[in-house]
């Protein structure tokens, strides 16, 4: 009896796993790129940052490509995981200190959707637009 039993949940969970890996095949890698998106906005407020500490008068780029020789990019693009190139712009603060926003678009459910950083005046990294967990 043990062994029919046995035998029955084995059936089962091997009927189970082709259903689970298709699940999340397909969920997986649109959450990896917002993640993706997320890591190298961070990474590009960052290279802004720097850039403007070794600036004579302290200005931000007025491009995303004036920063891709500070970072280590394979293939020297500023594209997100999608294959557009990344959203950039200089916002002032509260005091009215410009703050550098980097960020990728995506459209989920119907909804923009922005996955990104911004730099504040203080040089904190704050990351935004993480995916929804399901």
């Amino acid at each position: 009896m043990a062994r029919k039993i046995l035998l029955v949940a084995m059936v089962i969970v091997l009927l189970c796993i082709p259903e689970f890996v298709f699940r999340s095949h397909k969920v997986w890698p649109e959450s990896y790129r917002h993640g993706k998106a997320i890591h190298e906005s961070s990474r590009f407020v960052q290279a802004c940052w720097i850039y403007r500490e070794h600036t004579p008068g302290q200005k931000f780029p007025a491009k995303l490509s004036e920063v891709l020789p500070l970072m280590e990019l394979r293939d020297d693009k500023s594209d997100d995981p999608w294959g557009n190139p990344y959203k950039y712009a200089l916002l002032p603060d509260e005091k009215g200190e410009l703050e550098p926003y980097v960020w990728a678009e995506t459209i989920v459910d119907g909804k923009l959707k922005l996955h990104g950083a911004k730099c504040k005046s203080d040089g904190t990294v704050i990351r935004f637009g993480f995916p929804d967990r399901r």
